[in-house]
């Protein structure tokens, strides 16, 4: 016997309300897996080396010390002998790196005579702990305040230079040690904005790394962005909400995708050493 107009229409909403509620149920899962995981997902430091081997350059220094939870690591790259203490640059890397990749891409910036601190992360390359915004922050914090104490580094002129997550790190690191300037790289607003671009509650973020919340409280800190128009892992809009920040912001837009963006060639070298002159970092004449 064929359901009536009526009948049939209550069987179709017990129909859709059975697909909501396992719809729901799906997300709600998807959202506790993801709680659960993020941190394995966000810091793949298990796909990596968990060495940190010798670096064979005299200029080079890599340094160890103690922690709480065992060895914390970083490289340190020495200015060229002057008779005045020389600038700091501190580079922050992105998640799917290690310090002892990315420090002799650094070489650039000690031959402008400034020292280059390559801060490991914990549970990154050998070095102990677990990776968490907490445990970023407070590492690459001990590590600046360390450096910053050597006769030879000026503290007056330092620049933190973040990369992807790296940005959000120096961010961090700068709600207690404010450089004089930022170079921030391919980085995002936020960590919870970033996940909502993933169709994800930002809400089920556990390390939010708000860089546009730290850098809008440092409106005396000049910053330079740079970002790929083709950036699908971080879309280019997160730059231009971190532009809007403060008058002092300088953005620079490639076209380009995330990783290695913009090449690290000589026209960009200048380029960043240019930014570096105006604000003073470095010494450089009229």
């Amino acid at each position: 016997m064929p359901l009536t107009q009526p009948r049939f229409f209550k069987a179709l909403r017990r129909v859709a309300g059975l697909l909501a509620f396992f719809a729901v149920g799906l997300y709600l899962a998807l959202g506790v897996t993801l709680y659960v995981v993020q941190r394995d997902l966000f810091y793949p430091r298990h796909e990596l080396p968990q060495t940190s081997p010798p670096t064979g350059r005299a200029d080079v220094r890599r340094l160890e010390h103690e922690s709480s939870g065992g060895v914390a690591l970083a490289y340190l790259l020495t200015a060229p002998a002057a008779a005045a203490p020389a600038p700091l640059m501190v580079y922050f890397h992105g998640n799917g790196a290690l310090a002892q990749w990315v420090w002799p891409g650094m070489t650039p910036y000690r031959d402008m005579g400034m020292h280059v601190l390559v801060v490991e992360y914990p549970g990154y390359g050998g070095a102990a702990g677990e990776p968490t915004q907490e445990s970023l922050t407070a590492a690459s914090t001990a590590w600046v305040e360390r450096v910053l104490e050597r006769e030879d580094v000026d503290a007056q002129r330092v620049v933190y230079f973040g990369s992807s997550l790296g940005g959000g790190v120096a961010a961090q690191v700068a709600r207690a040690l404010p450089p004089r300037a930022f170079i921030l790289r391919s980085t995002f607003s936020s960590m919870r904005e970033l996940a909502h671009t993933m169709w994800m509650p930002g809400s089920l973020v556990r390390d939010p790394y708000d860089s546009h919340a730290v850098l809008a409280g440092l409106p005396h800190v000049p910053v330079l962005l740079s970002h790929g128009r083709h950036d699908r892992l971080i879309p280019m809009w997160h730059a231009e909400k971190l532009s809007g920040v403060h008058s002092g912001v300088r953005f620079a837009q490639y076209s380009c995708g995330h990783n290695g963006c913009p090449v690290e060639d000589a026209q960009i070298i200048r380029e960043r050493q240019a930014f570096l002159c105006e604000v003073k970092i470095l010494a450089c004449e009229p």
